[in-house]
């Protein structure tokens, strides 16, 4: 990614951008409900890795796109945060026998621990659809704590973690509780960073 990260990552699904001190990251996959591919866990990953070694970046915000209205437009933001893990990708993964859905379950995982212990400030923005891998990408340290975060749940936003069975739990599934979001209109902290 380039130095100022206003470009467009055209590898995956997510567009990034550097907005004064503000690292901004967009899910963009509306028509899948953001769900998320391995290779956009991956462009996450790498982005929040360097921002979180950038003394110029303070805060980091996430943010997901819906189907309405014009690209761009404010009617097109923060409609949709994300529905989870690509459960297409899942369905072929698993018949093909296809390591890469081993992969996707451990990149997820470590994506969910760098949140977890992100250093700066994280402000998800939820809205819309919110399940699975999109909970994880919410779930970080308790406002208040050194780099501690903030979830802003609107009112259209709709959380769902589903439950793993017994045998799918292991040391390296995550076991932290879910914050209570805090609830607010996240159009309305559109402003502060558009």
């Amino acid at each position: 990614m380039s130095e100022s990260m206003t470009n467009t990552n055209v590898k995956s699904d997510i567009l990034v951008e550097r907005r004064g001190s503000a690292g901004l990251i967009t899910l963009n996959r509306p028509k899948a409900l953001n769900a998320l591919s391995l290779q956009m866990l991956r462009d996450l990953a790498e982005t929040l890795r360097a921002w979180r070694d950038d003394p110029a970046v303070l805060l980091v915000a996430i943010r997901g796109t819906n189907k309405t209205g014009r690209p761009g437009s404010p009617e097109s933001l923060f409609g949709g945060f994300c529905a989870g893990g690509d459960i297409r990708f899942f369905h072929q993964a698993a018949l093909a026998g296809d390591a890469a859905l081993e992969d996707f379950f451990t990149e997820e995982y470590t994506l969910n621990h760098l949140i977890q212990t992100y250093p700066k400030p994280y402000i998800a923005f939820m809205d819309g659809v919110v399940m699975g891998g999109g909970m994880g990408l919410c779930q970080g340290k308790a406002l208040g704590a050194p780099g501690g975060q903030m979830k802003v749940q609107a009112g259209q936003a709709r959380l769902h973690v589903p439950k793993a069975p017994k045998s799918a739990s292991s040391p390296s599934t995550p076991k932290w509780p879910c914050p209570k979001p805090i609830s607010g209109c996240s159009r309305t902290l559109a402003a502060a960073i558009s």
